[in-house]
């Protein structure tokens, strides 16, 4: 008996009441994660709490169907070969001066539990349990509600109700973060946080919707454009501006000749009216060209020096898990944290512990079901922006980065959805056999 089968017989034996509980708990659970971005007790019980409903619910499916699930046995295999290259790391990292058993524990975690939220949700579509474009609608809706969390608070903040202390450390006591800040235009400060370097993808989500048939009234559509575009802006990043300017075009070049021209016309009008403002003018100069950004660029070069030499020093099993160089520690609550994330992880875990997590990585490309060249490389081109951000920022670990692969996942998944020419590839959700973890 196939998957595809048994999956049909086991959503037979669901009722609607599940079926609705396990929906609201996807999207309570993005909602919670893209916004839960600390990790304080209150909003890691309440992650936890909604992992495990909708784990509940994938043992209660395996049950019915005595088990005759798809495995995805390579996904098992990486998390095997991560959660291994782990323990090794823990132990060799207690000959590390660096070692402390508290910091340890909080980067384990946050790499566990990202592995799992991808992991979980890579089983459920696989098994038909989830819908792909159900998941990337709740990824939508829940950077929406992000996105105008972003804005309301700037907006207090310009019209002074808000004092920018007060506001870093209420994040500080409620979501044990804090977040990027600098003045921007018009008493507007930038506020740069992980799921910011996710927007691209959602906006590529957005502007494709009909294709992927995501039902999603105009209006949304419209609203979420609108918001998340305000929300990069006040990222205030390069690099997430150059994402989403690529992720637009390339959402537009394949829905068709009419959005393109409205993308060609509405970045015209943007820059021309940019162009007009000395305060915009001023800001993006002071983004790109000024000494602030002489000094960031240099932050990274220090920590590029200093976690090679660290990587030479042991590049085979690393320093061990969560450690970090002594002498350049760049958050007092997460010293293993480092802008260079990739190269930190490389510190940490040396060439043989890092072999499975780029396998997990690359291996989202095989999941592309499209034949459609346009689309591959738009997903690729994509993805790789994201995966990117890594060697510059620390974005590639931890739950609203799972979030952003789950994302990719379902694209994926759905994209012979976006083909040009119809019929060029077939579309199914049925476990397409080992995939990410």
């Amino acid at each position: 008996m196939t998957a595809h089968v048994t999956s049909d017989r086991a959503a037979e034996h669901r009722s609607r009441p599940e079926e609705a509980v396990a929906k609201a708990t996807v999207f309570a659970l993005f909602v919670a994660i893209i916004l839960g971005l600390g990790n304080t007790p209150a909003i890691l019980a309440l992650q936890l709490s909604l992992l495990l409903v909708l784990t509940s619910f994938v043992l209660k499916d395996a049950i019915i169907r005595n088990f005759r699930i798809s495995p995805n046995y390579g996904s098992l295999s990486l998390l095997f070969f991560i959660v291994s290259s782990a323990i090794v790391s823990t132990f060799v990292s207690y000959s590390d001066s660096t070692y402390e058993l508290s910091v340890q524990l909080k980067y384990t975690m946050t790499l566990l539990s990202t592995l799992y939220v991808v992991w979980i949700f890579y089983h459920c579509v696989s098994n038909g349990l989830l819908e792909e474009s159900f998941v990337i609608k709740a990824a939508i809706y829940a950077f929406m509600v992000y996105s105008v969390a972003k804005i309301v608070a700037n907006t207090l903040i310009a019209l002074e109700v808000v004092q920018i202390a007060l506001l870093d450390s209420a994040i500080r006591q409620t979501l044990g973060t804090t977040f990027v800040r600098s003045s921007l235009i018009f008493g507007l400060i930038r506020i740069n946080l992980p799921p910011d370097f996710g927007i691209p993808i959602i906006i590529f989500c957005v502007l494709t919707a009909p294709k992927l048939k995501i039902h999603l009234p105009r209006f949304v559509r419209i609203a979420c454009l609108i918001l998340m575009l305000l929300s990069v802006v006040f990222a205030y990043s390069r690099f997430i501006w150059a994402a989403t300017f690529l992720s637009a075009l390339f959402s537009t070049l394949i829905v068709g000749r009419r959005l393109l021209v409205t993308f060609a016309v509405m970045t015209a009008l943007i820059i021309g009216a940019a162009a007009t403002s000395q305060a915009i003018i001023d800001a993006v100069e002071n983004r790109f060209f000024s000494a602030a950004v002489e000094r960031s660029d240099s932050i990274r070069e220090n920590q590029q020096f200093a976690l090679m030499e660290s990587v030479v020093q042991t590049p085979l099993l690393g320093k061990g898990l969560a450690t970090y160089v002594p002498w350049l520690v760049r958050s007092k609550n997460s010293p293993y944290s480092y802008e260079l994330q990739i190269l930190a992880t490389a510190m940490q875990f040396g060439l043989i512990g890092l072999l499975p997590i780029i396998v997990l990585l690359m291996s989202l490309i095989p999941l592309i079901r499209s034949r459609d060249t346009l689309v591959f490389t738009a997903i690729v081109m994509t993805y790789c922006a994201w995966v990117a951000t890594g060697l510059t920022n620390p974005s590639l670990i931890g739950r609203s980065a799972a979030m952003v692969f789950v994302v990719f996942i379902c694209l994926a998944r759905l994209s012979p959805r976006l083909d040009i020419s119809p019929g060029t590839g077939p579309v199914s959700t049925a476990a397409t056999g080992p995939g990410p973890g």
